[in-house]
């Protein structure tokens, strides 16, 4: 699975903050509303949190 409108930004904690582009949040809702994934799956699979794929 690959989706473009990833933007990360350096900051001094260990991971980078990741800003993403209205079309990947967009292809995001898309998958869950799907549902042929749980938000679980979806949300292991584009290393984001739960919690922030049920937002």
């Amino acid at each position: 699975m690959e989706f473009r409108g990833v933007l990360w930004k350096k900051s001094k904690s260990k991971r980078a903050r990741r800003n993403f582009t209205a079309e990947y949040k967009l292809n995001v809702v898309d998958l869950v509303t799907q549902g042929e994934k749980s938000v679980n799956e979806i949300s292991r699979d584009l290393d984001l949190s739960e919690a922030v794929v049920r937002c």
